[in-house]
C-alpha cells in the first residue's frame, strides 16, 4: 500500500509506508518504551489535516491512515503520556464524528484533540490544518475562587487601559 501525500510542501507524490521523507527520520525516533518522549508534531500532521479538509471521505482516510498513525496519533499519545504525571488522566478524542443525528454527515474530525480536567480546572489542546490551539479554563469555581478570578481579570483590564492611555 502506498502513501500519497497531500501537499507540495513534502515534495512527495507516492511512497511505500515508512518511506515518506518527511516522516522517515521522524518515525525513527519512536521506539517501543519511549512513548513519553514527546518531540512535537511533524509538518506532515498539518498536511494530513489540510488534505482531510479538502476530501473528508472514507477513501481519503483509508489511503492516508498510515500518515495519521505516525504524524498525528503517535505524537499525540506521547504527549498524553508526558502530561498525565502532572495533570492526571488525559483524554485523547476519537477522530470519527458521530453523524447519526447530524445534518452534516462529514465522517471525520479535521483536528486531533486532548483534554485534561482536575477539580474544575481544564486544559484542551487541538492540532489541525490551522496549527495548534491551547485553551484552559475553570469551571465549578468556589465563590472565593470566582471572586479572585474576576478581580484578576478586572485588574488586568485596568493595567491594559492605563498602558494604552500612556502611549
Amino acid at each position: 500500500m502506498a502513501i500519497v501525500t497531500m501537499s507540495a510542501r513534502l515534495g512527495v507524490t507516492a511512497q511505500e509506508p515508512g518511506q515518506v521523507p518527511a516522516l522517515a527520520a521522524w518515525t525513527a525516533r519512536w521506539q517501543p518504551g519511549r512513548m513519553t518522549d514527546f518531540a512535537g508534531f511533524p509538518e506532515a500532521a498539518l498536511d494530513f489535516y489540510e488534505g482531510l479538509e479538502s476530501d473528508n471521505s472514507k477513501a481519503y482516510w483509508t489511503d492516508h491512515k498510515p500518515v495519521y498513525d505516525v504524524a498525528v496519533q503517535t505524537p499525540m499519545r506521547a504527549l498524553v503520556a508526558a502530561l498525565e504525571p502532572e495533570f492526571g488522566p488525559v483524554k485523547f478524542f476519537r477522530p470519527y464524528r458521530d453523524v447519526r443525528f447530524s445534518k452534516d454527515k462529514v465522517p471525520y474530525k479535521t483536528h486531533a484533540a486532548i483534554a485534561a480536567d482536575d477539580a474544575g480546572q481544564a486544559l484542551y489542546l487541538q492540532v489541525g490544518a490551522d496549527g495548534l490551539m491551547l485553551a484552559g479554563g475553570l469551571y465549578l469555581a468556589a465563590t472565593d475562587q470566582a471572586r479572585r478570578l474576576r478581580a484578576a481579570i478586572a485588574d488586568d483590564r485596568e493595567r491594559r487601559r492605563a498602558g494604552a492611555a500612556r502611549r
